[in-house]
C-alpha cells in the first residue's frame, strides 16, 4: 500500500490483514524533516510530486519488493505539501518472514522511492534562500525549459540499430558502475547521455587535484568532495530523463552482493587488482554480466564477461589475486588523461551493445589496443576446468572475506633478508633468454627455467627446499609460485620487484661473492 499524505502522518498502525502467519519481523523506516543541512539552518520544506505517476510507480516498487525479498506486507505514506523540522515526512514499514528479508526490502523501498518517484523536494532557509535538492530535476525547470525525453534523443532514436523500442531497453535497464575515477567517468557520462534508466555509481573516494587530469566530470573547487555524490549531480543535469544511485562507499566482500542487487550489468572502472576479482567473482557468482578495462601507459584493453555464456573469467589465468605491487600504478608509471577517457567509452559503447542485444560482443575475447601504433588485436580466451570459480570442481562459492586476502606471504622483500637468510633460497630465473642475455643477474649463479616451459604437473623443484622465483618485474614470479603453492609446494617465493631490486642487493650485500 502507498499513500500521498498532506496532512501531518500521525496514529501510525501496520495493517497485518494481508500478512502470512508465518511472517517473523517487522522493520518500520521513519524519515524526518532536518533543521540543518550542510550547516545550513532548514526552517520548512516542501515535497511536489506527480501524484498519478508517483502512485503508480510505487504501487510497482512493492511488488517489486514482494518478489525480490518474499516480503508479505508492505507500507508506506510520503508527505507532500509544506512540512516544518520534526515533522515525519517518509514512514516505511515491512514484514517479511525473515528478519534479514525485512531489513533488505526495507532498505530497497528507501532507495527506490528516492531515484523513481516523480517527487521534489525545495529545502527553505533562515538566509531567506531556498534550494531544489532532490535528485530529480524539477518541474518548474522542465516546464520553462520545455524540455521532453523525445527531444533529447531526436538524434539517437533514427538509428536502425535503435528506433523506440531500443530507447525503452535503454530506459528499462539498470547498469552500476564501479569506480568513478578516469575510465568511470567517460562510461558514467556516455551511459547517462544514452539514456540508460537507472545507473548506479559505487565510490568512496574523493577528488584530489592529480586526478583532474584524467577525470573530466570533477573541477579545481570539487577538491575534496565525493566523487560519487559530484558524479551523480552532474549526470542529471546532463540527462534529467534517467534516476542516479549513489552508493558512496568502497565495494568489499561485505557489501558487495547488496549494492549489485538490483542491477542487471556491472562494468568495472576500478583500478586495482581485489576490486577486479571481487567484481568478477560477483558477476560469475550472482550470473551478472560484467564489463572490465585497465589500463598501462598508453594502452589498454577491455574484457566483457557473461557468466552464462563459455567465456573465462579472471581466476581462469588468475587462480589467487596478484599482489599490487606486481605492476606500476597510474602515480607511479603516469597516464595520460585521454587514455582512460577512451577506453571508459569503449565500455560504455560495449554495455549499450549488450543492452540493445546488438552483435559483435567480445564474447571469449580480450580486447588490446595500442593508442602509440593504434595496434589492435583481439586475443581469443580459454575457459580453465581447472578454475576454482567457474571451473569443474570450483572452490570459491561465496563472495566471502578469504577469498580477497593479499599474498604478502608468497611475496618475498629480499632486502629484509641477511645474507645468511638469503642464501637458504635457490634461486630460479623465470625470464626467456633473450632477456636474460641483455640484462643478465650480477655475479650469481642462477638456473633458468623461462615462465612458458615451466611445467606444473611434473616441476623440476622438490618440496623439501626453498625456492626464490624471480623476472623481470616480479609479476610473472608471482603467477608461477601462487599456481605451485595451489599444488602443494608451500616453499615458493615470489622475489618483490624483480631483477632490477635482486641486483641491487647483489651489489650491496655479496661484493665479495
Amino acid at each position: 500500500m502507498f499513500i500521498l499524505s498532506k496532512r501531518p502522518i500521525k496514529n501510525l498502525r501496520f495493517d497485518n490483514s494481508n500478512a502470512d502467519s508465518e511472517s517473523g519481523a517487522l522493520v518500520e523506516f521513519k524519515g524526518i524533516v532536518r533543521s540543518k543541512t550542510q550547516g545550513k539552518k532548514v526552517v520548512a520544506l516542501k515535497y511536489e510530486a506527480f501524484e498519478k505517476l508517483a502512485q503508480k510507480e510505487a504501487e510497482k516498487i512493492i511488488r517489486e519488493v514482494k518478489t525480490k525479498f518474499d516480503a508479505t506486507d508492505v507500507c508506506c505514506i510520503h508527505r507532500i505539501g509544506r512540512l516544518s523540522p520534526g515533522e515525519l515526512a517518509v514512514w516505511i514499514a515491512v514484514k517479511a518472514g525473515r528478519r534479514k528479508d525485512a531489513f533488505a526490502a526495507c532498505r530497497y523501498v528507501i532507495d527506490e522511492l528516492k531515484i523513481r518517484l516523480p517527487i521534489w523536494k525545495k529545502e527553505y532557509y533562515a538566509d531567506g534562500t531556498s534550494l531544489w535538492v532532490s535528485g530529480h530535476p524539477s518541474p518548474l525547470t522542465l516546464s520553462k525549459e520545455k524540455s521532453n525525453e523525445k527531444d533529447f534523443y531526436s538524434h539517437q532514436i533514427p538509428l536502425p540499430q535503435i528506433g523506440k523500442d531500443g530507447q525503452r531497453k535503454l530506459k528499462k535497464a539498470r547498469v552500476l558502475v564501479v569506480g568513478a575515477g578516469g575510465l568511470g567517468s567517460s562510461a558514467l557520462t556516455y551511459l547517462a547521455a544514452a539514456g540508460i534508466g537507472t545507473i548506479g555509481i559505487c565510490d568512496d573516494d574523493v577528488v584530489a587535484i592529480d586526478n583532474l587530469h584524467r577525470q573530466p566530470l570533477y573541477s579545481i573547487k570539487d577538491i575534496g568532495q565525493s566523487k560519487a555524490v559530484l558524479a551523480a549531480q552532474r549526470l542529471r543535469s546532463l540527462n534529467p530523463f534517467i534516476a542516479i544511485q549513489v552508493h558512496q562507499e568502497r565495494l568489499t566482500p561485505a557489501n558487495a552482493v547488496r549494492i549489485s542487487r538490483t542491477y542487471d550489468l556491472m562494468v568495472d572502472c576500478t583500478d586495482n587488482f581485489k576490486a577486479k576479482f571481487l567484481l568478477n567473482d560477483l558477476a560469475v557468482l550472482r550470473k551478472i554480466p560484467l564489463i572490465q578495462a585497465s589500463i598501462y601507459h598508453l594502452e589498454g584493453q577491455i574484457h566483457f564477461l557473461n557468466p552464462t555464456g563459455k567465456n573465462a573469467c579472471l581466476r581462469c589465468l588468475w587462480p589467487q589475486i596478484p599482489h599490487e605491487n606486481c605492476i606500476e600504478t597510474c602515480a607511479q608509471g603516469g597516464t595520460l588523461g585521454v587514455v582512460p577517457g577512451i577506453f571508459g567509452i569503449f565500455q560504455a559503447t560495449e554495455a549499450i551493445k549488450f543492452i540493445l542485444g546488438l552483435p559483435g560482443l567480445l564474447s571469449g575475447e580480450v580486447l588490446i589496443l595500442d593508442l602509440m601504433s593504434y595496434t589492435l588485436k583481439k586475443i581469443t580466451e580459454t575457459r580453465n576446468r581447472a578454475c576454482p570459480l567457474c571451473g569443474e570442481r570450483a572452490t570459491i562459492k561465496q563472495i566471502a572475506n578469504k577469498n580477497y586476502q593479499d599474498l604478502n606471504a608468497m611475496i618475498l622483500d629480499i632486502n629484509a633478508l641477511s645474507v645468511k637468510e638469503f642464501r637458504q633460497y635457490k634461486l630460479i630465473d623465470v625470464r626467456e633468454p633473450k632477456e636474460i642475455e641483455r640484462y643478465p643477474v650480477k655475479s650469481l649463479t642462477c638456473e633458468n627455467i623461462p615462465f612458458g616451459k615451466f611445467n606444473l604437473k611434473t616441476p623440476a623443484i622438490g618440496r623439501d627446499e626453498k625456492y626464490l622465483f624471480f623476472c623481470a618485474r616480479g609479476m610473472r614470479s608471482q603467477v608461477l609460485a601462487a599456481r605451485l603453492r595451489k599444488e602443494g609446494f608451500e616453499n615458493v617465493f615470489s622475489l618483490k620487484g624483480g631483477i632490477d631490486i635482486l641486483n641491487a642487493y647483489i651489489t650491496e650485500n655479496l661484493k665479495d661473492g
